[in-house]
């Protein structure tokens, strides 16, 4: 069951300093510290969503990878974007390669009821090897765009690849690249989508996210802050 909790600081006035304004940090560069870059991103910026991207090579593998560095764009158009990092040695990964061939894939979000298979996917199988059939999930055929859909994924975007921005080092190295989509096509399962809302349901849809580390993340609780009002006469916002 997800909560409804209460805010941390009630009764609230934007006048008052938080607890924690006074607090020491840990100063740190990168490339000047021998803490692990990664290791400290993945843990600070969570939870992050995380996007199944299924995908079509040129010779019809069909291939399921997970993306955490993933998020939502915009929604007018639905865009959305994931990034693809590189190997140590430069090569990319099947998913980039696929979608800079065809410019295409499906968004499929993943649900706690088949964690343990969508975290399959990331194992490192050839190009030639379909994660779809090594996890055991199931592929639904699409309506518009030819890679097919994960069936036990209760929220799916069928999309059209928009264009790829390269990350490099200081060496000039790509080092990542970043893939954004534009959704031609959601589809929601019944079981989560909420008719009276027209949104999804948070409860049903247990969806999941990425921490640091080998962590996954499940909503068990939420805080519903209203959005203040910036009111000219008063110079306030209530």
């Amino acid at each position: 069951t997800i909560r409804a909790l209460a805010t941390p600081n009630t009764p609230f006035a934007p006048d008052q300093k938080p607890n924690t304004c006074d607090q020491k940090t840990v100063p740190i560069i990168p490339g000047e510290s021998k803490v692990s870059i990664y290791n400290l991103m993945i843990s600070a910026v969570a939870p992050r969503p995380i996007f199944l991207v299924s995908t079509m090579s040129d010779s019809g593998v069909v291939n399921v990878a997970p993306f955490s560095y993933s998020t939502v764009i915009a929604h007018n158009p639905p865009t959305v974007a994931f990034s693809c990092t590189h190997t140590s040695k430069g090569i990319i990964r099947d998913t980039l390669r696929n979608v800079q061939q065809n410019k295409e894939c499906v968004i499929n979000m993943i649900s706690e009821w088949f964690l343990e298979h969508a975290n399959h996917t990331s194992a490192d199988y050839p190009p030639e090897i379909s994660e779809m059939e090594r996890a055991n999930l199931t592929p639904v055929k699409s309506d518009i765009v030819k890679p097919p859909r994960v069936g036990e994924s209760a929220v799916q975007m069928e999309s059209t690849v928009e264009g790829f921005h390269e990350t490099k080092d200081d060496n000039g190295n790509t080092t990542c690249t970043t893939v954004f989509c534009r959704v031609r096509k959601f589809h929601i399962s019944e079981d989560v989508f909420d008719h009276e809302k027209k949104e999804v349901d948070i409860e049903r849809y247990k969806v999941m996210s990425r921490l640091g580390g080998n962590k996954y993340g499940r909503m068990d609780g939420y805080i519903d802050i209203s959005r203040p009002k910036y009111d000219k006469s008063s110079d306030k916002a209530n």
